[in-house]
């Protein structure tokens, strides 16, 4: 099972995309390199964790600061797991 981290910043790119009603193979498409929807998808679901580079990509083909989506998803995972600080 993924950590906490990892599932909450995958739910709040989802929450994103969602929001904006795009496929992913939409924001695959804007993310540079080799990126596919089925990596998206992992990121999403919490089933692998990405890199910084990776993530920051993601969130400019978002149109969102990093800093808020990492902000939004430490805070679900610290209300998740019960983490006071």
């Amino acid at each position: 099972m993924s950590d906490p981290v990892t599932v909450a910043i995958g739910k709040e790119l989802r929450r994103i995309r969602d929001g904006r009603e795009w496929s992913r193979p939409a924001v695959a498409d804007r993310v540079p390199g080799k990126f596919t929807p089925q990596a998206l998808a992992h990121y999403e679901n919490g089933i692998r964790a990405c890199s910084v580079a990776r993530f920051v990509e993601v969130c400019v083909a978002l149109n969102v600061p990093a800093c808020d989506v990492l902000a939004l998803a430490l805070q679900r995972a610290a209300i998740q797991t019960g983490a006071k600080g």
